[in-house]
């Protein structure tokens, strides 16, 4: 709304997607921007120099479990256990978030045992299978945060189990059509 009050109205369209979808469009030029996860720990999200980004937000990777009936998660990252804990994964198309839960993993003081139960690209359908106790996941705060609010889901682990993310607006380099370089403009680029 900030923006409308200074630019005027903008004609947009949303199509949602998976990580590579989302870089695929963009670099494909059928679409003007894409909203993505950044972090300065993991793999850069485009390797050559023919995108520009700026920061419009802030999230967490966290790990997360449904709760039983007490509102206590039904699973948890600490202690050893001989079975694998089941994990509710994010699909090979979206491996940046993979990439980034690997290089938690590295982080922890044991080796975490997890079982892959299900997999998705799309945090909300992870979300849905952990709110109905079918394993851990790894969320975004922003994703979790209602239902963690809610006593459905509870973070689990300590610190080294998360992981900061930038959310970044991604562009391509060089002119683009008046309205998304407007756009663009406003938001400090």
């Amino acid at each position: 709304m900030e923006l409308r009050e200074r630019i005027g109205v903008v004609q947009s369209h949303m199509h949602g997607g998976d990580f590579l979808d989302c870089i695929e469009s963009l670099s494909l030029g059928t679409c003007d921007f894409a909203i993505l996860y950044y972090c300065p720990e993991g793999p850069p999200v485009f390797k050559s120099g023919l995108y520009k980004s700026q920061i419009v937000g802030h999230d967490r990777l966290i790990p997360v479990s449904g709760c039983d009936a007490l509102g206590q998660p039904i699973y948890g990252l600490e202690g050893a256990t001989d079975d694998p804990v089941p994990f509710l994964a994010y699909s090979w198309k979206d491996g940046y978030l993979g990439k980034l839960i690997s290089i938690i993993q590295g982080r922890q003081r044991q080796v975490l045992r997890l079982k892959t139960v299900y997999q998705s690209s799309l945090a909300e359908g992870i979300k849905r299978m952990a709110i109905a106790g079918m394993g851990i996941a790894w969320l975004p705060l922003s994703s979790a945060k209602d239902a963690i609010e809610q006593g459905r889901l509870a973070q689990i682990g300590d610190e080294r189990a998360t992981i900061e993310l930038e959310v970044r607006l991604y562009r391509r380099a060089g002119p683009s059509a008046t309205a998304a370089e407007a756009f663009w403009t406003q938001l400090g680029g």
